[in-house]
């Protein structure tokens, strides 16, 4: 569902225009927005809102009521890493919808562009951590710790565990999960 230049309609009623597509996955589309520049839409795809949920039921209304049960259940998600503002999730802020019907989600843009992987692959460390040692790959090691503990002290569960999902503050190698909305909660 390309959506470029549209507007899209949260669950308060505020309106976000759409602005460039930023990233693109298997569940959908990663979109700026022309007013907001500290948040991003994830657009879903038809494909994705199609599907048959696990509980059996319409994929669309099960992502809608999943996404507004994470935004009211887990409304102070925005921690942080001690000494870093770099939030640890992406977590939704608020539900999107197109024509009444729902289609994604706000959440914090993570303005970065390495991945955990990235962190310990040999010429890129290098270029991202520029005295990069061994203690360098403990600390990252050590953030994805922290991370994962942060997720389940919540009682949530990480639906997609993979190293596409964590980006890393190239400042100080804190860490983010990306792709909460695949948690279990």
């Amino acid at each position: 569902m390309n959506l470029s230049a549209k507007t899209v309609t949260g669950s308060s009623g505020k309106t976000y225009r759409l602005d460039q597509r930023k990233d693109s996955g298997g569940e959908g589309d990663v979109y700026t927005l022309q007013s907001d520049t500290t948040l991003v839409a994830k657009i879903y795809n038809d494909q994705k809102l199609n599907e048959t949920a696990p509980d059996g039921s319409n994929m669309c209304d099960y992502m809608e009521h999943k996404i507004k049960l994470m935004i009211g259940r887990f409304s102070n998600m925005n921690r942080s890493y001690r000494g870093s503002h770099f939030p640890i999730l992406a977590w939704p802020k608020d539900a999107l919808f197109y024509n009444g019907s729902f289609v994604g989600y706000l959440m914090p843009k993570i303005d970065v562009k390495y991945k955990i992987y990235d962190g310990y692959r040999t010429g890129i460390k290098e270029t991202l951590f520029k005295n990069y040692s061994w203690k360098t790959s403990i600390g990252l090691a050590c953030n994805m710790a922290h991370a994962v503990a942060f997720i389940h002290s919540c009682d949530l569960i990480i639906g997609d565990f993979n190293p596409n999902n964590f980006v890393i503050n190239e400042k100080d190698g804190s860490l983010t999960f990306i792709d909460t909305d695949s948690f279990d909660i």
